[in-house]
């Protein structure tokens, strides 16, 4: 009895054992698994850097003081024999203020072409401002050649060496002196630069002035304004160009003379006002 229990604790035994050497035979035999690979990492590409628009800004329009370099220029060239590069002048805005009426009112103001005059009793201020008619005027032949017009009219600037848009200031007077020699009166000074618009063919005639001056009657109260400054013109308008492709055309009869330059241009408003240019007296747009 005893020796068949030690037999089948053997058999038992042994089946175990050999269980276990299968199993254990299986779980070496099995391949080991292969770790994840490691992903790679993409590079996300930077944004684009915003860089923001540029918006050109608007040219500011020409002022007096452009208006005079540009014309010493064209005269620098035209005395000098040199050709004019092209220019960005024809379509560029202009602002400028004439002074007018610097050495006080006017005696008669129907026999002057520009000034103004002043009742104190009833606080009236005339003004007058006459527009020169360069229709015929032989400059033109020279400046404005192939460019077919019916009418030429405009402005001289006066005293153009000066940048400044106000009245120049009045000589102090000085005693006379009898037993010094009295110098020659002083030649008026010619002039040599203006503002003028060619009127072609077809262009409306109500918008010329045919001589007709810019007139204006207002109450303004004594004191009201400085008129011993004097008053201003403000004209406005854009610069056109010449057949040539310039707007300022020069021309001199000799070598000797100062050349006249007359600037081409095109007015949109054409404005009195006070010697300040604040206070608007009276404007006309076209």
């Amino acid at each position: 009895m005893n020796d068949r229990r030690a037999s089948g604790w053997r058999t038992w035994t042994a089946a175990g054992i050999f269980v276990g050497l299968v199993i254990a035979g299986v779980l070496i035999s099995r391949p080991e698994p292969k770790p994840e690979p490691t992903p790679t990492p993409v590079a996300t590409p930077s944004p684009a850097p915003i860089v923001p628009a540029i918006v050109p800004r608007p040219l500011l329009p020409l002022t007096r003081s452009d208006l005079i370099d540009a014309a010493d220029a064209a005269a620098s060239r035209f005395a000098g024999g040199e050709q004019a590069a092209a220019s960005d002048l024809p379509g560029r805005r202009f602002t400028l203020s004439l002074p007018f009426g610097c050495a006080g009112p006017a005696a008669n103001l129907k026999e002057v072409p520009t000034g103004w005059s002043y009742d104190a009793k009833d606080g009236t201020l005339r003004v007058k401002v006459t527009p020169q008619v360069w229709t015929d005027a032989p400059i033109l032949k020279a400046v404005a050649a192939g460019v077919g017009f019916e009418a030429a009219e405009g402005f001289w600037i006066d005293h153009p060496w000066k940048r400044s848009d106000t009245c120049p200031p009045r000589a102090a007077a000085t005693p006379a002196q009898p037993e010094t020699p009295q110098a020659a009166p002083a030649t008026p000074s010619r002039q040599t630069l203006g503002l003028v618009e060619l009127f072609e063919p077809g262009a409306k005639r109500e918008e010329r002035r045919n001589g007709r001056a810019y007139q204006a009657v207002k109450k303004v109260a004594q004191g009201e304004l400085a008129l011993d400054r004097g008053l201003r013109l403000v004209v406005e308008g854009r610069l056109v160009a010449l057949a040539n492709g310039q707007a300022i055309g020069c021309w001199s009869p000799s070598p000797d003379q100062r050349p006249v330059c007359i600037i081409r241009v095109r007015f949109d408003r054409i404005a009195i006002t006070g010697p300040t240019g604040e206070q608007v007296l009276a404007e006309w747009k076209s």
